[in-house]
């Protein structure tokens, strides 16, 4: 998995979350939607700060920013999340691990 070097705003904007997610616990921050997968176990969507969560099958969570309520809802319904992931998401918005990974 491809991580991106975060600078400037989205630095700043991970940074936030991170420290939301501190404070309420990030459970009660997003709702994680349970996927049938082979690759993807669960993704979850924060749309005050247009953050996807994917949850992969090794435990592993990553956070993608600036992402649109379209793409989220596009990966719910894909057949194939792991193919929509890796052709929609992987290498198309920055990420960083999740808070504990």
């Amino acid at each position: 998995m491809e991580n991106f070097v975060l600078s400037g705003r989205a630095s700043t904007v991970f940074r936030l979350i991170e420290l939301k997610a501190k404070r309420e616990g990030v459970n009660s921050m997003v709702n994680m939607n349970v996927v049938t997968s082979s690759y993807v176990g669960a993704v979850g969507y924060d749309g005050q700060n247009k953050v996807l969560y994917v949850q992969f099958r090794n435990g592993q969570t990553y956070r993608y920013l600036d992402v649109q309520l379209a793409i989220y809802d596009s990966f719910l319904a894909a057949e194939s999340k792991g193919k929509y992931y890796a052709a929609n998401i992987r290498n198309h918005y920055q990420c960083a691990p999740e808070i504990g990974e």
